[in-house]
């Protein structure tokens, strides 16, 4: 093969190597590419050729080095004295605040993203936004996966987990689940901690008679409204589908219709994102004027742009 065409194959490789979203695979893929050219030129017609070679070989290690070390994340730990908490500062600008008495570790560093195991306590993290970086939390079974925001982790015994966001999106999955549990706004929360019971009656207390019940109260909008989010955020999409489609049925197109076909477009999102476009539709185009029409719309436009919806939703933003 001649040296011109070895030379055209390791300016390939360059290019390659230089890309900025390469990964490590790909990083180690196209080293050896250009290892075998430079093996396959090894007697050049002449020195300058053998210059240039060298000079290629110096540069494209170079780039090679430095983009595979643009992918790891370095980090540092210190320790608060005072309270015994733990902060830990990676190189990225993310952070992870572990409470006193948490136990956890850094298991994994690539892809720009950190793993993070964490066997028991609190812990408070900060991912700052990066494309492409992969950050996950894992508690016993259930995985944590972010992108980009705040958001809370706690462990207590057995099973007992807790994950909380403050801030963008995060995805929580375990092996019992059929999809991931998407937690998306400020405060709302995933848990498996059973509520608490009552405690029983002291054995001495005298119990007044109840007065004899006819019929259940009625349960208010807000508490069936609760009962739905409730089991989307056990995993029990079907049902939480089942309980919004109820209310629809009994509250048509008003102001309460639309909070609850805001709340079916939420979510059927990721496994019916054809219906939930067109849930996120109704709501703008039945409460024009409602707290939630803008909110439906950007919704379209941001994660169904291919809609048939995505028209009218750029029109009504357009207008309002």
């Amino acid at each position: 093969m001649r040296a011109s065409q070895k030379i055209e194959e390791l300016g390939e490789a360059l290019r390659e190597a230089t890309r900025e979203d390469v990964s490590q695979h790909h990083h180690l893929l196209q080293r050896s590419r250009f290892l075998h050219a430079i093996d396959g030129a090894r007697r050049p017609r002449s020195r300058f050729l053998v210059v240039g070679l060298a000079a290629s070989l110096a540069l494209t290690l170079a780039v090679l080095g430095f983009v595979g070390r643009k992918h790891t994340l370095d980090f540092s730990s210190q320790t608060d004295a005072a309270t015994g908490g733990t902060r830990w500062s990676f190189s990225d600008g993310s952070e992870v605040d572990l409470a006193p008495g948490a136990a956890a570790k850094v298991v994994l560093l690539q892809d720009g993203g950190a793993r993070i195991d964490l066997a028991r306590g609190h812990l408070d993290v900060y991912v700052n936004p990066k494309r492409h970086a992969r950050w996950e939390v894992l508690a016993g079974s259930h995985t944590v996966t972010v992108t980009g925001t705040r958001f809370l982790v706690e462990r207590g015994q057995g099973t007992e987990v807790t994950v909380q966001v403050n801030e963008g999106r995060v995805l929580v999955r375990d092996p019992s689940m059929t999809e991931p549990v998407v937690l998306d706004e400020p405060g709302e929360r995933y848990t498996t901690v059973p509520a608490p019971r009552p405690a029983p009656p002291h054995p001495t207390a005298r119990r007044e008679p109840e007065p004899p019940r006819s019929l259940d109260p009625p349960r208010s909008f807000e508490e069936e409204l609760l009962d739905a989010e409730r089991a989307r955020l056990s995993g029990e999409r079907k049902l939480a589908e089942k309980l919004l489609l109820n209310l629809r049925s009994r509250h048509g197109t008003g102001a309460k219709g639309a909070q609850v076909a805001y709340r079916l477009g939420r979510l059927l999102e990721y496994e019916h994102p054809q219906k939930a476009a067109a849930w996120y539709a109704a709501v703008f185009k039945e409460q024009p004027d409602g707290p939630l029409a803008r909110d439906a719309a950007n919704a379209i436009v941001d994660k169904f742009p291919e809609s048939s919806q995505a028209a009218a939703a750029k029109r009504f933003l357009a207008a309002h």
